[in-house]
């Protein structure tokens, strides 16, 4: 019998007896439960149905450190030499043109500056002031540490407003070093090369400088006769670039006052003030990226050794050119200025890469993976909550007031067993008609066997037999407020008035 069924013969009082209140509260208590139970069922379907899924990333420790720092090599830093004397510990000959000894200690350098490096490669760092610092490019995606590396700082000024610009290439400026080659750049030939770059590395009128002409052939070397640089760290450039054909500069338009560059229509030069500085740097390295956690200014032993390959002006050529298609483009004087930081700075560093070609430990490290997780919107898995707790509550909460209260029990006469109401208004639920057919004599055996094989709300409460009229079977409170089960009919044409064919009294 479906609970529907069951709800309407109760709740139509033409179709049954009057029934004791417990037996509704019984039946209210029921239906309660069967509706939380399929609440509780329908909420968990949608809540699983709007429930979506998102990748956290977690990462799990590792006691052995990682080789991704990077080390000083066991060159010694660079030290000057006494008067009359020469000692370069790394660079070994001024003349010789490279850092360290032979092809084998210029080699380093020279991969980390063209990016061809499986060891180590310069970077500059996002959010960070510029600066450049030395890393290793085999680490993996899927790991995370802590790493101590070595970065440089470039800080350039152009000085071409300093200088007078006719539109040819005789050029005076103000408050420049006297021995700077050339200020007068109608002294060389730019027939020679397209474009030429020079390097002052001190601002001291004795120190040497890298001859521009030998150097625009691919030969680096100092200009003899002169003592060593006393200022590693202040560099004065002269870059010059020249056109070929009748390609012009975009940037001709601009003036010596206001722009980095001074162009004319195919040539272009600038002169800039650089200084580097050096650092000790902490990094530290998650999916895939670089950020800076600390830096300190190298001492001067560091600083002096890292700093040692930018007077040859190794990384010369590539700036060049770098900074020529900026400039090329006729970009502003900010931007060309930056990128002139940037680069110098990435390639200085990268030119020190003998001194700085060994692995150190990571300070700490761990693995990085992947979990999916459920993400459950707000709503529904409140509901489902509170409907689970309700749904855990209620049957308590029936089962303490039923301890509490009193029970009417209901007492059969000729038995020596009771039972409660509510064990009988269970029975009465689950197979009344059967109940019936034990309690009552029936004429034959086949009315009674039929009455309680009965599978419907007519069959079970209401027997018709032909000719007669419907009877009625369940529990009844009399007008005198005595329960009693029992059989009645119904009084033809009197609407509600039954007659008792036979029942028994119900007491406490």
């Amino acid at each position: 019998m479906s609970l529907f069924e069951t709800g309407s013969y109760l709740a139509s009082s033409s179709r049954r007896p009057a029934v004791p209140s417990l037996f509704v509260r019984v039946f209210a208590v029921g239906v309660a439960t069967h509706i939380l139970a399929y609440t509780a069922s329908a909420i968990d379907l949608w809540l699983h149905a709007v429930t979506s899924t998102v990748v956290q990333p977690t990462s799990v420790p590792v006691n052995e450190p990682f080789q991704f720092s990077v080390a000083q090599n066991t060159c010694l830093p660079y030290v000057p030499p006494a008067a009359g004397a020469f000692a370069w510990p790394c660079l070994l000959a001024i003349t010789r043109g490279s850092w360290g000894y032979g092809i084998g200690a210029l080699t380093p350098g020279m991969q980390v500056m063209s990016n061809n490096s499986g060891v180590l490669q310069t970077i500059t760092l996002a959010d960070a002031d510029d600066l450049a610092v030395l890393v290793d490019p085999s680490a993996p995606t899927n790991v995370s540490f802590t790493a101590t590396t070595f970065g440089a700082r470039a800080r350039c000024d152009s000085v071409n407003p300093r200088c007078t610009s006719p539109e040819t290439f005789n050029v005076t400026c103000k408050d420049v070093p006297a021995r700077f080659p050339p200020l007068n750049v109608t002294d060389f030939d730019l027939s020679d090369s397209l474009s030429k770059m020079s390097v002052l590395s001190s601002a001291c009128d004795t120190c040497p400088y890298v001859n521009e002409s030998e150097y625009s052939n691919g030969a680096v070397t100092y200009k003899t006769g002169a003592p060593p640089p006393q200022n590693n760290y202040s560099l004065w450039l002269e870059l010059i670039w020249r056109n070929q054909g009748s390609e012009s500069f975009d940037g001709a338009s601009k003036t010596a006052a206001d722009a980095a560059y001074t162009a004319f229509s195919s040539e272009a030069y600038m002169f800039a003030n650089c200084t580097l500085l050096f650092y000790n740097v902490t990094l530290e390295y998650a999916n895939g990226a670089y950020t800076r956690a600390a830096e300190v200014l190298a001492d001067a032993g560091l600083a002096d050794g890292l700093v040692g390959p930018t007077r040859l002006g190794l990384y010369g050529s590539r700036l060049l050119d770098n900074l020529e298609g900026i400039v090329f483009g006729g970009n502003s004087t900010a931007h060309v200025m930056a990128y002139l930081n940037q680069d110098l700075a990435r390639l200085a560093l990268g030119s020190a890469a003998y001194v700085t070609n060994l692995k150190g430990p990571t300070l700490a490290q761990s693995v990085l993976s992947r979990r999916i997780l459920g993400r459950y919107p707000a709503w529904p898995a409140v509901l489902y909550v509170v409907v689970l707790w309700a749904n855990a509550v209620f049957p308590l909460t029936v089962s303490l007031v039923a301890m509490l209260t009193r029970t009417r029990r209901i007492v059969v006469a000729g038995e020596r067993q009771s039972v409660t109401a509510l064990e009988l208004a269970k029975m009465r639920l689950t197979r009344p008609a059967a109940l019936a057919a034990e309690l009552f004599k029936w004429k034959t055996d086949e009315d009674g066997a039929k009455a309680s094989a009965s599978g419907t709300v007519r069959g079970m409460f209401d027997e018709q037999r032909q000719g007669e009229d419907r009877v009625r079977i369940g529990l009844h409170e009399r007008t005198d407020g005595q329960t009693v089960f029992g059989v009645w009919s119904r009084r033809r044409g009197h609407g509600r008035l039954m007659d008792s064919l036979g029942e028994k009294e119900c007491s406490d």
